[in-house]
């Protein structure tokens, strides 16, 4: 079945369904800018929660970093969008998008301690990896000029907040 799930177990947040690269199979440049543009709205979100529950000052300045940087990123998308007529159109099947909001409902339900830090981290590098890998494999759909470049920079800036957030969880002694 094409669902997700996840639980939180002893403070610790799990996702039943894995990745699944193939569900993002031949995405064209509307389906791109417009999963951009949702995960950017998404990852601010998460970004704004951290700042309010995070109790690590690495961890805020992690979310800091990744307002910061989707907000420009989500202006970026919309020029696309608008400016070069790329246009957007959501998939009708978006199991990240899926994933984000659930763990986004689970994280403002869940207390603030070293466990909600935990889960937001471990979060943030697993999204950022398989946004890599969803990035990556349909970057040959991009025809235009200026939405290819927007990709190349987001995967740069997407092995960042991986980087980051694994950074961070090891500092603080979290697994990942």
């Amino acid at each position: 079945a094409n669902t997700t799930t996840v639980a939180v177990s002893r403070g610790e947040v799990t996702h039943t369904t894995p990745w699944d690269i193939p569900a993002y199979a031949n995405m064209n440049e509307k389906n791109i800018t417009a999963h951009m543009a949702a995960g950017d709205s998404l990852e601010i979100q998460f970004a704004e929660l951290a700042l309010s529950k995070g109790t690590s000052q690495q961890v805020r300045d992690f979310a800091n970093m990744l307002l910061n940087d989707h907000r420009a990123h989500l202006a970026k998308t919309h020029e696309i969008i608008t400016d070069e007529d790329v246009g957007a159109q959501p998939l009708a099947f978006d199991p990240e998008g899926m994933r984000m909001r659930q763990m986004l409902n689970n994280l403002r339900g869940m207390a603030a301690g070293t466990n909600w830090d935990a889960a937001f981290l471990r979060f943030q590098a697993q999204h950022h990896q398989n946004e890599i890998d969803l990035l990556s494999a349909n970057i040959k759909n991009a025809h235009d000029d200026d939405l290819e470049d927007h990709i190349e920079e987001s995967i740069t800036s997407l092995s960042k907040h991986r980087d980051h957030a694994r950074s961070v969880a090891t500092t603080l002694g979290y697994q990942l």
